[in-house]
């Protein structure tokens, strides 16, 4: 109507306000918020490395999936869509069997742990955070477990259903030529021979590989698992390109492997003692006698529970029930087998070119490999290392599994025989160490003529990450103790001499009742641990405290306020007199006063701040489970009752609180995760966890809900992988 252009009427309507730039940017905006609270989620449950790798594991897997499924559609031979479908999944098993064997190169494993503990802070923090080294064995798990499985299924389902189609295909003269068995199932052609014999290895291996079997018997796994060699051959031959795929990982894996063969088990160490521990059966005997007891009490005040029999003859059946029992226990406890033994080999020197050499070099929480000649020369089992790295003892702690066919139970039964007056210690000394004859203490041969055992080792474990914090929660459960008695006594014996983190060490240990008299090799050596700790403080940490500290720098401040103040008041109001050479050195007295007084200031807070850097923290709690507050309160006899009494009766003077804190129950992770991150805000704190995967489960909920990173708190988690 106002005889304007069409070309100059903007646009309107929903599409002008799509495309405008300020719908772009919010759109962005948007986006970018997006990204970066799922960054900070990722963060929050330190997940952003995992995730990383993971996202070039899929986009490449989906790459090459795609690519062997477009150039195989192009194929004469893709009479159907199965073909390359068959081809895609293929390729995807040749990517996966290629990377499965890297995870499990111990040697480069070993390396990259050691230098992220021997690098400077830094850069040793450099290398977990690029590559997740604790996660290893659970990415070699999961390529087997889900990748490997799935794609099998995929390959296989994908060639069945192309041999549906084969036969029409072939009678109307479709099927190219020269080659009509090409897809074809039939065992005369190798190709279908080699991937049923691959299906049959792998239900072998993946069975032999359950968790139950594992746990339960270690040498199935370990033989089953060894039938990988037969899957690699069979695959070397099935697929036609798997070679080009798998000669680099395989080439560095077996190199690997030979060298393993060539020289594993030659360090010669000599065992110097043996000790046995025993789950408190005296307990148990005791608790059958008091319900007999209150049984015979109450049919006495009653008659309830005593037929007219008993009451005639004197004879009460429940007793002699419980009599009998009490009988049978005592006989069992003369001929009862140990729970934990420990081994104790002497660090100082081993045997090798005939002369004397430092038997092995490790850090706190790696393990090594122990095999038993005499139990089966080619039997490998790992164990975490007990002892301190500065240690002349090189420990290990292993728990016996109460089956006559496993290697731990024939390995105690063969170092019985050694003690037949069933003593709970064993030491050993020969003459046959040295060339002239020297009696000293341990030795190296048995009786058979074959070494006790032979050692491979060290390698690096989840654990050794505490290096890279300042404040650390070391949690066990069981058994898994071992390597956090290691971390703890080689941190407090040498580490803080020495200045070296962490600084702060939370340590919490989950057990049973029955237990303790089976790990009493680490109770009693808990309350030295948090003598030495507050030891170190009253030389190191001073004597004034932070809040001491603060009050002294603000009282040097309200001075230096108070000087500024009467030099202000002193000014001359004549202003030829503040020109004068007497008063510009008054005036530049007061200030360079001034200034001593904010430089101590100054100074008092910044001892202040780093005063939890010089104060060393350990805090240790027991929580033992199947009993009650109760009934440990009212313990008073038996082994366990004795182990407590001792660590509760050590305390802290100034603080009137007990060197080893010991609670009935299950700990409620929470509260004492809040409890670390209002002692030290604003840090990141590594939780190094071995035991039960129910209590890692636990833990990494626990390390999700309390962590803030606003805050700067992080709670990091470590566990152990066997």
């Amino acid at each position: 109507a106002g005889g304007t252009d069409g070309a100059d009427v903007p646009p309107r309507g929903w599409c002008a306000r799509a495309c405008s730039g300020a719908a772009w940017r919010a759109r962005l905006r948007l986006l970018w918020g997006g990204v970066s609270g799922w960054y900070s989620r990722q963060v929050r449950r330190d997940q952003a490395r995992v995730r990383v790798w993971q996202g070039i594991y899929i986009a490449g897997s989906v790459a090459l999936f795609v690519e062997a499924g477009l150039r195989h559609s192009r194929s004469p031979k893709a009479l159907t869509t199965f073909f390359p479908l068959a081809k895609g999944f293929g390729q995807l098993l040749n990517w996966n069997c290629m990377l499965l064997l890297l995870p499990v190169v111990r040697s480069a494993a070993a390396v990259l742990q050691s230098l992220t503990a021997r690098l400077p802070t830094r850069c040793g923090a450099l290398v977990p955070r690029l590559l997740p080294l604790d996660l290893g064995i659970a990415a070699h798990q999961g390529l087997a477990k889900y990748a490997i499985a799935l794609c099998t299924l995929g390959h296989a389902t994908c060639h069945y259903c192309n041999y549906a189609f084969a036969s029409d295909y072939f009678r109307a003269g479709l099927w190219p030529s020269g080659d009509p068995l090409v897809m074809a199932y039939d065992w005369t052609v190798w190709y279908g021979l080699s991937g049923h014999l691959l299906l049959g290895v792998m239900i072998c291996i993946y069975a032999g590989a359950a968790e139950a079997v594992r746990r339960a018997h270690y040498e199935t796994f370990w033989l089953t698992h060894h039938l990988f060699i037969l899957f690699y051959a069979l695959l070397l031959s099935h697929g036609p390109v798997f070679w080009i795929w798998g000669a680099p990982p395989f080439a560095i894996y077996a190199l690997e492997r030979c060298y393993r063969l060539c020289f594993r088990g030659r360090r010669l160490v000599a065992l110097k003692s043996v000790h046995w521990f025993y789950a408190d059966e005296l307990g148990a005997v005791g608790k059958i006698a008091s319900q007999s007891a209150k049984h015979a009490q109450s049919g006495a005040a009653d008659g309830a529970g005593s037929s007219m029999l008993s009451r005639i003859t004197g004879y009460d059946k429940r007793a002699a029930q419980a009599r009998a029992l009490i009988r049978e226990k005592e006989l069992a406890m003369l001929h009862r087998h140990p729970s934990v033994f420990t081994l104790r080999f002497d660090n100082r020197r081993g045997l090798g070119g005939g002369s004397q050499r430092a038997a092995m070099r490790y850090l706190e929480g790696q393990y090594l490999y122990l095999c038993c000649p005499f139990v089966s020369t080619y039997e490998w089992h790992p164990f975490t290392i007990a002892s301190a790295p500065h240690d002349d003892i090189l420990e290990v702690n292993i728990r016996v599994v109460q089956d006559r066919s496993s290697w731990t139970y024939r390995v105690c039964a063969y170092l019985a025989l050694l003690n037949p007056g069933r003593q709970p210690e064993l030491h050993l000394s020969t003459r046959g160490n040295t060339a002239d004859g020297t009696l000293e203490s341990g030795r190296v041969y048995g009786p058979d003529g074959l070494p006790f055992f032979r050692i491979d080792g060290p390698y690096g474990a989840p654990s050794q990450s505490f290096l890279a914090y300042k404040s650390v929660m070391c949690i066990a459960a069981g058994i898994g103790v071992t390597p956090l008695a290691s971390i703890l006594q080689g941190t407090v014996m040498h580490r803080w001499m020495l200045g070296f983190q962490p600084f702060h060490i939370h340590f919490h240990w989950v057990a049973r009742r029955d237990d303790v008299s089976a790990f009493k090799w680490l109770l009693l050596k808990l309350p030295q641990f948090k003598a030495r700790a507050l030891a170190h403080n009253d030389i190191y940490a001073g004597d004034e405290k932070p809040a001491d500290l603060r009050a002294r720098a603000a009282a040097k401040r309200a001075e230096r306020a108070e000087v500024l103040k009467a030099g202000m008041d002193a000014e001359p109001e004549d202003a030829a007199e503040r020109g004068t050479s007497r008063w510009t050195t008054r005036k530049s007295a007061v200030t360079q006063l001034a200034a001593e007084l904010e430089k101590e200031a100054a100074g008092l807070e910044l001892q202040a701040q780093n005063y939890s850097d010089r104060l060393r923290v350990l805090d240790i709690s027991i929580h033992l489970t199947g009993t009650t507050e109760q009934s440990l309160r009212d313990e008073k006899q038996g082994e366990v009752a004795s182990v407590l009494s001792e660590l509760t009766a050590i305390y802290d003077h100034a603080s009137k609180e007990p060197f080893v804190r010991v609670t009935a129950g299950r700990p409620d992770w929470r509260h004492e995760f809040t409890r670390v991150k209002e002692a030290f805000p604003g840090r990141p704190v590594g939780v190094i966890f071995c035991g039960a995967e129910a209590i890692a489960e636990q833990l990494k909920k626990t390390c999700i809900d309390v962590s803030d990173e606003k805050q700067g708190t992080l709670f990091r988690l470590h566990k152990e992988n066997f």
